[in-house]
């Protein structure tokens, strides 16, 4: 006689070989249906900046070129505070913003808190009256 609750078939050795596998895809089920992770998770809208730093200038323009480390660090510096838009004023796509923001000459900086705060527009370099301005006043000179 046998004692209850003990199972003796046919099967014998089969038996582990169904369980074995049957166990890994309830695991690999079970894996794939977790919690969501933080990463996958939505997190909060980042803070919108308090000011809009506008570059209006160009790639070809050695100031605007001598600008861009400087506006870099900006960014870099106030990501969080600051956000940096550079304007290639010189493409076909950057005349349009040269009339919005009624700019001269480059490079100009426009400050925005939703409205236009304050251009800043480069310094002229005064001459001075014995700094010879071309070659061909050199050449009168010489006479």
């Amino acid at each position: 006689m046998r004692a209850q609750g003990t199972y003796k078939g046919n099967h014998g050795m089969k038996q582990p070989y169904i369980l074995v596998p049957l166990v890994a895809l309830v695991a690999a089920l079970g894996a794939s249906v977790q919690e969501p992770s933080a990463q996958t998770k939505k997190s909060p809208d980042p803070p919108k900046p308090l000011v809009t730093f506008i570059e209006l200038g160009s790639v070809r323009c050695i100031p605007c070129r001598m600008m861009q480390p400087i506006m870099k660090s900006i960014e870099e510096k106030y990501s969080d505070q600051v956000k940096i838009v550079f304007h290639d004023v010189w493409t076909l796509q950057g005349p349009p913003y040269a009339v919005q923001y009624g700019i001269r000459l480059i490079p100009t900086q426009v400050f925005s808190e939703g409205d236009i705060v304050a251009p800043y527009v480069r310094p002229q370099v005064r001459r001075s009256p014995y700094q010879r301005t071309s070659f061909a006043s050199r050449l009168g000179d010489a006479s």
